[in-house]
């Protein structure tokens, strides 16, 4: 079992994590620890993945980064947040927050991709 790097990041996590956990019943549940969650599509292949760093939530979804129309679709405030492979979110109020949802459709709706 893991262990989470910022404990004070953690209803933050949740948060993340209970939107991602929506798509459990297309995907597969490949970890499910305190702090760290993720998805695989049914081939397989990484789908999302959740994670308390020491400053910021992570959240890593690959047909973000195998799909340009969907990277290019990204709102400005998700754009913003995005660095590298990992959207980064520091606040629980964060209005950002309230686009992880479409986009995680989004992300769902391209299938095995």
């Amino acid at each position: 079992m893991g262990f989470v790097k910022n404990p004070e990041l953690a209803p933050l996590w949740a948060i993340i994590q209970e939107m991602v956990a929506k798509h459990e019943p297309q995907m597969q549940i490949k970890l499910d620890e305190p702090g760290d969650y993720s998805l695989i599509r049914i081939n397989g292949r990484p789908f999302a993945r959740t994670k308390v760093q020491k400053k910021h939530v992570g959240l890593y979804l690959m047909p973000l980064h195998e799909n340009q129309d969907l990277f290019e679709s990204l709102n400005p405030g998700l754009k913003s947040r995005l660095n590298g492979k990992c959207l980064r979110f520091q606040d629980e109020d964060d209005p950002v927050i309230a686009s992880i949802p479409a986009l995680l459709q989004a992300s769902a709706d391209l299938g095995e991709h």
